[in-house]
C-alpha cells in the first residue's frame, strides 16, 4: 500500500499557501516512490489557478486535493470556507494527470468575459479522475458565450463526477457539466 504524504494548504502557517504551490511540489513519479500525495485545504480564498500535470500516477498512487475537516461547505457556497476563486482569464482548475481527486472544494470560475474559461477541466490525459462533493459556480455578471462548470474532454479512460453542485451558468451556451470522452465513460451521479 502506498505511503500517504499529507501536506496542508493554508493562507499562512501551512506547508503551502496555494493549491498550485502544492501541485508544483508533488514529485514527478509517485509510482516509483510508492506515495500518494494529499493536499489538505484550510478555509481561505485561493486565487491562483491550478494545473495538475507532469506527474506519473496509478490507482493507488495519486494526487488528491481535499478540504480539511470542518473547513468545507455545508451544501451551499460559503465565502468563509475553503474556496478557489480565480479572477484572471484562465480555467480555475485543470487536471491532466490520471487518478487525480478533488474532494469537497468550492470553485468559482474566472471573472473574465472571454470564452472557454471553465471551473474544473478534466483534460484528455486525466483518465479515472474524480470530482466529488464540490461546488462549482459562475462569477456574477459574466457574459462569455461558452462556459462550463465541470468539463470532461476527450479522455480515453473513465471519469467520476459524483455528488457535486454546479450553478449560475445562465447564458445560452453555458453548461453545468460537459462530457466528451474519447473511449471511456464519464460517471455522473447525484449532481445538482
Amino acid at each position: 500500500m502506498a505511503t500517504e504524504i499529507i501536506k496542508t494548504i493554508k493562507s499562512s502557517g501551512g506547508d503551502y499557501t496555494s493549491r498550485s504551490a502544492f501541485e508544483a511540489a508533488v514529485p514527478a513519479n509517485l509510482v516509483t516512490l510508492d506515495e500518494q500525495w494529499s493536499g489538505v485545504i484550510d478555509a481561505f480564498e485561493d486565487t491562483t489557478a491550478v494545473t495538475v500535470s507532469g506527474i506519473t500516477t496509478d490507482a493507488t498512487r495519486y494526487v488528491e486535493f481535499r478540504v480539511a475537516s470542518g473547513q468545507g461547505h455545508a451544501g451551499k457556497w460559503d465565502a468563509t470556507k475553503a474556496r478557489l476563486a480565480i479572477t484572471a482569464g484562465v480555467d480555475s482548475l485543470t487536471i491532466s494527470v490520471p487518478y487525480t481527486r478533488v474532494i469537497g472544494d468550492q470553485v468559482k470560475c474566472s471573472t473574465n468575459n472571454n470564452n472557454y474559461f471553465d471551473g474544473i477541466v478534466v483534460a484528455a490525459a486525466a483518465a479515472n479522475a474524480r470530482i466529488v462533493k464540490c461546488i462549482v459556480k459562475e462569477s456574477a455578471g459574466i457574459t462569455a458565450t461558452i462556459r462550463r462548470g465541470i468539463a470532461v474532454g476527450g479522455i480515453s479512460g473513465d471519469a467520476y463526477i459524483i455528488n457535486n453542485i454546479v450553478y449560475d451558468f445562465i447564458t445560452a451556451s453555458c453548461i453545468g457539466i460537459s462530457c466528451a470522452n474519447a473511449s471511456g465513460k464519464t460517471y455522473v451521479y447525484n449532481n445538482t
